[in-house]
């Protein structure tokens, strides 16, 4: 199974495509969009970059963190909008998307669901056999697609997954 995970922002989406399944899933690739400008510049170039490394990769699936609530409503419409990017744009190339709450995304990788960032890019590159650590946001991606598939392994084992 092909899966891309993604940890969306107007300003540096991150991004990691994993192969295989677990234990030893395949990094096929991961790296940061960086975005300037107005906001609607930020969001159209984030809109034709995911189009442009959805293409490329092809996988079946698009995973990232549930929108959350914050204190901060700016900060929270500004992920919203980086969000709804990423939906589009699996959306209009018909890939799915998977939705985990980050305690459950950090719990996939490292055990512990209140993990900092550190700790989950420690984990990335070991558990990925990376030669050095991903990029911060890089790494919060390559979380999100390790956690989809742990989530579809588990699903399978109990009879509720399909073949991909």
């Amino acid at each position: 199974m092909r899966v891309m995970g993604v940890d969306p922002s107007t300003v540096a989406t991150g991004w990691g495509v994993l192969e295989g399944s677990l234990p030893t899933p395949h990094c096929l690739g991961s790296g940061v969009v960086r975005c300037r400008g107005t906001m609607s510049t930020r969001l159209s170039k984030l809109y034709a970059e995911l189009v442009r490394l959805l293409t490329q990769y092809r996988p079946y699936c698009v995973s990232l963190e549930q929108g959350f609530s914050s204190s901060n409503v700016q900060a929270a419409l500004r992920l919203g909008e980086a969000r709804g990017v990423v939906l589009a744009a699996a959306g209009s190339l018909g890939i799915a998307v998977a939705e985990y709450a980050p305690a459950t995304i950090k719990l996939a990788v490292t055990g512990d669901g209140r993990a900092s960032k550190e700790q989950v890019q420690w984990m990335v590159q070991r558990l990925l056999k990376l030669p050095r650590p991903p990029a911060e946001d890089a790494a919060d991606a390559l979380g999100a697609a390790l956690c989809h598939l742990q989530t579809y392994a588990m699903e399978w084992q109990m009879g509720r997954g399909q073949r991909r």
